[in-house]
């Protein structure tokens, strides 16, 4: 699918270069912070787009995604599932079963974001029953080639339980992988860990995966040194720890739309998917010198 997506309206610019659709799954060690990750960067991207954006919320063990946003699947149709099941993956679970699962049923479960006319978001699963008895790679599959004729970029977040088998499904389609993880130690030996014993086995290629190194502080390891521990693959951002991060949960709103988020316009750049700016442009930016931990 060839699509041309413009950075904004009456612009002749492509956000994304390639000229092509594009998925990037989102993965990363628990509790580093791959949700706020994606949340922020497609915040960013549909402010800064008029791309069709979707995020398919694929943490199907304890999908969050909705909260994030403060959005939920109530009343999207005329008919309501059960409490633990209400969320629009198991919707489009319930019409894959029925048969009667198409374009125009993904639509009307995407909630659309009312801040951003171009974001919409699938809510994940969160009961433990569904994921083990019922959600499987079958259901993905269907739900993603139909996302694939309708957006121009989507986002799958995925599960830090990576024997699940949306997180291995996620993987295996994304054009990208955006791995989130902590300049620490015990997390720094267990991305190697994923990465040389998981990834592997799956016959993920490293050219995939990018890094972000999030939660940045005084005592992490050093940036030079991650770099060099990383040498195979592309770090495209170390991201400070800021309190704001918190109580984007809470408030159910990203952080980006409240703060200067120069991390995320980085991160688009380095993606492609916006116009890199020119040295006058960073200049007057402020962005020419890194002053980050």
């Amino acid at each position: 699918m060839q699509k041309k997506i413009l950075l904004d309206e009456g612009s002749t610019e492509l956000v994304n270069r390639g000229n092509k659709q594009q998925i990037i799954a989102v993965a990363g060690t628990e509790g580093a912070g791959k949700t706020t990750i994606l949340t922020n960067l497609v915040a960013l991207l549909a402010e800064k787009s008029v791309a069709k954006i979707l995020i398919l919320d694929f943490d199907t063990l304890n999908g969050n995604v909705g909260q994030f946003f403060n959005v939920s699947a109530d009343n999207v149709f005329d008919y309501t599932l059960p409490d633990n099941k209400n969320s629009s993956i198991n919707y489009l679970v319930d019409f894959i079963d029925k048969n009667t699962f198409d374009t125009g049923i993904l639509s009307k479960a995407a909630i659309k974001y009312k801040r951003y006319e171009n974001l919409s978001i699938v809510t994940g699963n969160n009961s433990i029953h569904v994921c083990k008895s019922v959600l499987n790679s079958g259901y993905y599959e269907k739900i993603i080639d139909k996302a694939k004729e309708l957006y121009d970029f989507i986002f799958i977040d995925t599960s830090s339980n990576i024997f699940l088998d949306s997180t291995q499904f996620a993987l295996s389609v994304s054009d990208k992988i955006l791995f989130v993880t902590e300049p620490t130690k015990i997390c720094v030996d267990r991305t190697q860990k994923i990465f040389e014993e998981v990834y592997t086995a799956w016959n993920i290629g490293k050219e995939k995966i990018e890094l972000v190194l999030n939660k940045v502080t005084k005592g992490s390891i050093e940036k030079a040194v991650m770099r060099e521990f990383f040498s195979e693959y592309k770090i495209i951002s170390f991201i400070n720890y800021d309190e704001k991060y918190v109580r984007q949960l809470n408030m159910g709103r990203p952080y980006v739309i409240d703060n200067e988020p120069l991390d995320y316009e980085n991160m688009l750049e380095e993606f492609d998917f916006i116009k890199k700016k020119n040295f006058k442009e960073r200049l007057m930016s402020g962005r020419v010198f890194d002053f980050s931990i």
